[in-house]
């Protein structure tokens, strides 16, 4: 990992720069190739520097993986190579030492981490780009997850978001993909509520409370005690993906009732949780409708709700038609700082109707 502030910006900005020139150089040659000639250059072209950018994030590793998760999820927008080459950012992230993850949870709990855990293996389960998970057991005997952050993220978090701010803009007016500057926004409102992981122990605490009645959604219990701004101690609950296709075809899952529990949990702490908001809405559980509809908007809807719930509801509406479910037009609230292009743009390219109800705020 390169830690010096000149290095880390240098590393960025040639990198960037080079996959750039690559591009142009290339666009230059265009009037004298054949389109399938061009065509089969650009594609060696898009393998290269996905390759090139992925040993680049590998190299700056701190916030720089999560751009590279995101870039990996963006696949229908980005070129295909480059999802293909950043995807395994998404499970496996470069791993801190042993020894820095017992300092960070000395300094974070007030006692060495053997005082507080029978067993605490060595090797993390998966790594992020913000921290890692170990798994332990408890003094009591409990097995559970501990999540511990990665050294030096603070110390590195303003300047990387800075860096990646400009590089979005750039990637944006090279490949021609409008909203990405208010995407960024909404990452750096994320990562800055993700280092702090009290925020992610406070969330599970509600969505628990909220959700007890659905027997399909488990929320891990959350140990307080052993938690912090930089240490999440969970119970442990085996899972799979739900994106796994496989699970559905060998009939272990039912795809539109997972659908429709995810659906019915967004609706529950989107709309009911939230009383102060008198809105009516429609759901059907045979087929993924959803249609909002203002009855008496007030000043505690915020854009943080707004863009919360249609990200929510976008977020439904996709993982549906990945599983081929048949749905019903999306409608979404729009304020002025919701990425609209965002919502336009992933309803498009999974064929979703999309249609924005205008709200004043």
């Amino acid at each position: 990992m390169i830690l010096k502030i000149s290095k880390r910006k240098r590393k960025a900005y040639l990198t960037a720069f080079a996959i750039a020139r690559s591009y142009l150089w290339l666009q230059t040659q265009k009037p004298f190739l054949s389109s399938q000639n061009y065509q089969q250059k650009l594609d060696k072209k898009h393998i290269k520097n996905a390759i090139k950018l992925k040993q680049a994030i590998l190299e700056l590793n701190g916030l720089f993986i999560k751009v590279g998760q995101l870039l990996s999820i963006l696949s229908n927008v980005l070129p295909e190579a480059y999802g293909e080459a950043l995807e395994s950012l998404q499970d496996r992230a470069p791993e801190s030492s042993l020894e820095n993850t017992e300092k960070t949870i000395k300094e974070a709990l007030g006692k060495p981490y053997n005082h507080i855990f029978e067993k605490f293996e060595p090797i993390p389960l998966a790594a992020a780009s913000i921290g890692q998970v170990h798994l332990a057991h408890l003094k009591s005997g409990e097995k559970v997850p501990v999540k511990i952050q990665h050294p030096h993220i603070e110390h590195l978090e303003e300047l990387d978001l800075q860096i990646i701010e400009n590089l979005v803009l750039l990637a944006g007016r090279y490949f021609k993909v409008s909203g990405l500057d208010n995407i960024y926004k909404q990452v750096r409102i994320m990562i800055n509520e993700e280092l702090d992981y009290t925020h992610e122990a406070k969330a599970m605490l509600r969505i628990n409370e909220s959700l007890q009645k659905q027997e399909k959604i488990v929320i891990p219990k959350v140990y307080s005690q052993y938690s912090s701004k930089k240490t999440l101690v969970t119970q442990f609950c085996e899972g799979k993906k739900i994106t796994n296709k496989e699970l559905y075809g060998a009939g272990k899952l039912n795809s539109e009732e997972v659908s429709t529990a995810l659906m019915e949990a967004y609706c529950k702490m989107l709309l009911v949780d939230v009383s102060s908001l008198k809105l009516n809405s429609f759901l059907s559980s045979s087929i993924l409708e959803f249609l909002i509809v203002s009855k008496s908007i007030s000043e505690n809807l915020t854009p943080l709700f707004i863009n919360s719930f249609n990200a929510s509801i976008i977020f439904c509406a996709v993982f549906s038609v990945s599983l081929s479910l048949p749905i019903n037009p999306i409608f979404c609230i729009d304020a002025n700082t919701l990425s609209v292009s965002f919502a336009t743009m992933a309803c498009k390219n999974f064929g979703i109707s999309f249609r924005v109800l205008s709200v004043k705020v």
